[in-house]
């Protein structure tokens, strides 16, 4: 088996490393398999089992990637993405077509859809439908259904009528009308309700018949309707209780795919298969399957690529990369990397239960509540701090913003310690009453482990090497402000950013235990005192002159 664009990069040259658990569409033709995730494409070969990552480093024009259509006529894989813009991959070359991305116009350029009718590509975007002529590699035409005021999620082409879906109803023009960018030339299609509480999301056509996704805010009350000459009749009638992500066109059947199964159904609403369980393990949250080469293929939201033949034969197609696509801060010792995956609004948590991720020989692994024994069960979440020991590269410290703000993980690959207001010098903020933020540290070259404790009267700590707690007062400007990033330069000194004080540089004096010869000199926006263009620091990093750089947005 083959695999291009994995392995050791040369100086100079750049590796995109692509989260691998998420697929979120998935295409098939010519012989190949292609899965669209967050930040790249996978093919897969099926005669040889040969896979090609594609990113944006090795020949896609962008990333967040969002849907996918091969196209028989052509022998062409389409890939829409987030911002608009729009690629043709076609015999291992990549065609941008830029249009949508660089068009003068307000709100989302998102392509929803791609479906193909008489040559042409026709794209469900943020604000219209835009008709794409590939052979030529440009726009041929617009049309407005909403009047650029809703998004296009899902468009149908049925006879000689053009079905364009929103959130909230669905549209009917003549294809044949040259006036359809005319806003006005689009009516309302009565079969379908206007919804303003619930939402549709997708459109499928089966056989000439259309069918409709409508979903509701409450778990496991979606349902698939079919839309017939008078209106709308419940499709989905086996008493559905999981959520419904979308539908896809099986053939003569409709694959109706939802958090725990495929349901591939026929014009009755009986089921022709079902896919519920993986041979490999686990059950199925499916983004979107489709039939190809006597195999169901699945883009599922937590284990990638898969090939599905029945409940006893599945396979995992995978690729190494990040488990997730959440990235706040690193560090990095020693051919280690550990990366947090948490996240603030603000200055405030997220709630993200991401861990973290650690690349190491070439792989990646995940650290999260699911297999961290000591953090299952626990109120830990955004993780946005790490530090590795420099003497000791299996023992990790990781900081969070939550109830528990500091874990320590050995060579065991589990977290054997964690740190609490109630076990260490740290603070409780005034955020939340029981959450602390450990927002930066570092170990020293005595391998004690320094930390930036938030909105607290004593925003330096430090745990000992001898696993002895100490916090450190750092003056009246420094109490109870928001920190950010720690570092420590080459003479040992600590420096930390406190939201509205600037930065605060603190000499222990190499005795950590006796703070009365301590020193530490505050940098702000004094003339005298570091003429800094801000009193908030987003970023600091030591150079190997043992210079200190600041980073400030002004």
């Amino acid at each position: 088996m083959a695999f291009a664009s994995i392995g050791q990069i040369g100086t100079g040259q750049w590796r995109l490393h692509v989260p691998s658990k998420k697929a979120i569409d998935v295409a098939a033709g010519n012989g190949s398999v292609f899965a669209a995730f967050e930040n790249g494409l996978l093919e897969y070969t099926i005669e040889d089992e040969e896979k090609r990552l594609w990113t944006d480093v090795n020949g896609l024009s962008d990333i967040a990637l969002t849907c996918l259509h091969f196209d028989a006529n052509s022998n062409s894989l389409f890939i829409g993405y987030e911002n608009g813009n729009f690629d043709k991959l076609k015999n291992g070359q990549v065609t941008n077509i830029p249009a949508i991305k660089l068009a003068q116009i307000q709100g989302s350029k998102r392509i929803n859809k791609i479906v193909p009718h008489d040559g042409f590509m026709y794209l469900a975007t943020g604000f219209a439908i835009v008709k794409i002529d590939p052979s030529k590699n440009e726009v041929k035409d617009t049309y407005y259904p909403t009047a650029g005021n809703d998004a296009i999620l899902d468009l149908v082409i049925k006879g000689d009528s053009l079905y364009a879906l929103s959130a909230s109803r669905m549209y009917r023009g003549y294809l044949n009308n040259i006036a359809l960018s005319d806003a006005s030339q689009w009516v309302v299609d009565t079969r379908v309700p206007v919804e303003l509480v619930n939402k549709y999301k997708e459109l499928e056509k089966v056989n000439e018949e259309m069918y409709i996704l409508y979903q509701k805010p409450v778990y496991g009350e979606d349902s698939v309707f079919r839309i017939s000459n008078t209106g709308l009749e419940l499709f989905t009638t086996n008493g559905f209780s999981l959520e419904i992500i979308g539908i896809t066109a099986h053939g003569e059947d409709l694959a109706v795919n939802t958090e725990g199964a495929t349901f591939i159904m026929n014009e009755n609403s009986s089921y022709a298969n079902i896919v519920n369980e993986y041979s490999f393990g686990g059950y199925p949250v499916v983004n979107n399957a489709i039939d190809y080469n006597g195999f169901v293929w699945i883009a599922d939201n937590s284990k990638g690529l898969v090939r599905y033949y029945n409940q006893y034969s599945s396979l995992k197609i995978p690729f190494e990369g990040p488990p997730k696509k959440e990235f706040f801060s690193l560090d990095w010792q020693d051919n280690r990397l550990v990366v947090c995956g948490g996240g603030l609004s603000s200055i405030s948590p997220t709630f993200s239960s991401s861990g973290i991720y650690i690349f190491e020989d070439e792989a990646w692994s995940l650290r999260d509540r699911d297999n961290m024994q000591m953090w299952n069960g626990q109120y830990i979440w955004d993780f946005t701090a790490a530090a590795i020991n420099p003497k000791k590269k299996d023992q990790i410290a990781v900081g969070t913003f939550s109830s528990v703000p500091l874990s320590i993980m050995d060579a065991t690959n589990q977290v054997v310690d964690t740190f609490t207001p109630n076990n260490s010098t740290l603070e409780y903020t005034a955020v939340g009453g029981y959450w602390s933020y450990v927002s930066g540290m570092a170990y020293d070259d005595e391998e004690n482990l320094w930390l930036a404790n938030a909105y607290s009267d004593r925003p330096l700590n430090v745990l000992s090497a001898n696993g002895l707690w100490y916090s450190f007062d750092c003056g009246s400007s420094a109490k109870n402000k928001f920190s950010r990033k720690l570092v420590i330069d080459y003479n040992g000194h600590k420096w930390f950013a406190l939201d509205g004080a600037g930065v605060i540089g603190y000499n222990d004096n190499g005795t950590i235990e006796n703070a009365a010869d301590d020193k530490y000199v505050n940098l702000n926006t004094g003339a005298s005192t570091g003429d800094l263009p801000s009193s908030v620091v987003n970023a600091l990093a030591v150079d190997f002159d043992n210079e200190i750089w600041i980073y400030q947005i002004v």
